[in-house]
């Protein structure tokens, strides 16, 4: 089983999920619309509703199945790259949080190795999903990741 999470829009409503009404599997809320995310990660459920806050809060905080509570990373315990985010929008948004939790870096130097750490997970994390994706995404990231660069070396050089 290839351990991976997919999240994309709903196409059929007589697909098999975890939450059987139309709601969030999370808040319960039925005014939010839903996303399908794809469990291939574990054998405790195939498919669960879930609405975009509540998907980008439980990536950020929990991430963990919602029967077994097993975390859901990698191998080198990196939580982003076993998802499939196949809708651009949402995928920006948590580009966003990414950048808005791991770009304030620290001001003094005795974190600089966790500036250098964070920096390089970023930037592994951008190429891992620029490498799946069409050519906007790529445009986009090219941008970002260069936006990232210089301002870490601006950062950096305050710093040293």
């Amino acid at each position: 089983m290839n351990k991976s999470i997919i999240v994309k829009e709903i196409e059929d409503d007589n697909i098999n999920v975890l939450n059987d009404y139309k709601n969030c599997i999370i808040c319960c809320s039925t005014t939010e619309p839903l996303i399908l995310m794809i469990n291939n990660f574990c054998e405790c459920f195939q498919n669960v509703f879930i609405c975009e806050k509540c998907f980008i809060k439980w990536l950020f905080k929990n991430n963990k199945c919602f029967i077994c509570r097993v975390k859901f990373t990698n191998e080198d315990n990196y939580r982003f790259y076993i998802y499939d985010i196949q809708i651009t929008e949402l995928f920006i948004k948590i580009l966003v949080k990414i950048e808005q939790l791991y770009i304030n870096i620290p001001n003094n130097s005795e974190d600089s190795n966790t500036i250098g750490h964070y920096t390089s997970s970023i930037f592994s994390f951008y190429y891992n999903i620029i490498t799946k994706n069409n050519l906007k995404l790529i445009i986009f990231f090219m941008f970002v990741f260069f936006s990232i660069f210089c301002i870490s070396q601006f950062i950096l050089k305050k710093i040293m």
